[in-house]
């Protein structure tokens, strides 16, 4: 019984998720996108210039263009993800067909209609990645292809999906700034939706290589509240015992663990990377479901 409870409340949220993301999504379009003719990469920008051709509404297009990847992935990416994905657009469609069929729409400036489309796009994206589903189109796409070709990389695949899109809609448009609001409406979602699924677990790693390990490491758990691994090495120059310091903290203590560094040991020698994702304690705890 408790188990049944569960499954229902875990399906209310995926779709109250969906349908939050699906108003986001047609933000997106039928406000910022359609009206200042910016076709963004994915389905929806092939939907947003079937529709500047044909008059057909983006909702069901981005339904009935994902149904063969979605019969593609069935097998492949497994049937969950095909139900999720295929809730999503069907939500989709009758938000932005429905309830946004005549929206109030942005008209002015076409650079700040690209941004501000990305931020809902990516805002939609990032909710739908969080409960492992999409919104179709170049998604399954990329998964399907690099399933069979596992050395073309995400990145590769998109960029060539979305640049064969963009070129197709400056054609089709006969401008060529079309293509460049597109791309900034596809890069602004990007690193929104990399902001909402990495940025509250992101941190900086440093590898800080002292000859005063005990003092910097009381300074890191005194006042810093945080911990550090002490690792021994060699200096390759002179032979020497070297300590070197692992420490991960969040991007909003950095500055002030460096600043704390300085004053214990000016001579340190620091490597900063950064952290995109931690996971354990003092950060994402482990049991937490992956994004």
């Amino acid at each position: 019984m408790r188990l049944e409870r569960g499954m229902i409340v875990r399906e209310a949220k995926g779709i109250a998720t969906d349908i939050l993301a699906s108003v986001f999504w047609a933000i997106a379009i039928s406000i910022f996108a359609m009206p200042n003719q910016i076709a963004p990469g994915g389905i929806s920008g092939i939907t947003v210039i079937i529709n500047y051709l044909t008059g057909y509404p983006v909702g069901s297009m981005s339904f009935l263009l994902n149904i063969p990847l979605l019969v593609l992935a069935w097998r492949s990416l497994g049937r969950r993800f095909v139900y999720q994905t295929a809730r999503v657009l069907l939500i989709y469609g009758i938000v932005v067909d429905v309830f946004f069929s005549n929206p109030p729409i942005y008209t002015g400036d076409p650079l700040l209609a690209a941004l501000f489309g990305g931020v809902f796009n990516g805002i939609s994206g990032g909710l739908l990645f969080m409960q492992g589903s999409s919104g179709g189109g170049t998604d399954i796409l990329n998964k399907l292809i690099r399933k069979r070709f596992p050395h073309f990389s995400t990145g590769q695949l998109t960029v060539v999906i979305n640049g064969v899109i963009l070129v197709s809609a400056s054609l089709v448009y006969g401008n060529i700034e079309v293509a460049l609001y597109g791309l900034i409406m596809s890069f602004t979602s990007g690193k929104i939706m990399d902001a909402m699924l990495n940025g509250a677990d992101s941190g900086k790693s440093l590898m800080i290589m002292t000859k005063q390990p005990e003092a910097i490491s009381r300074v890191i758990i005194e006042q810093m509240h945080r911990s550090a691994t002490v690792l021994h090495g060699t200096g390759a120059y002179q032979g020497s015992d070297v300590a070197v310091l692992l420490c991960v903290v969040r991007n909003t203590e950095f500055f002030r663990l460096k600043r704390l560094i300085r004053e214990t040991d000016d001579l340190a020698f620091v490597i900063v990377t950064e952290a995109n994702m931690v996971i354990g304690k003092g950060f994402r705890p482990m049991e937490a479901p992956d994004t």
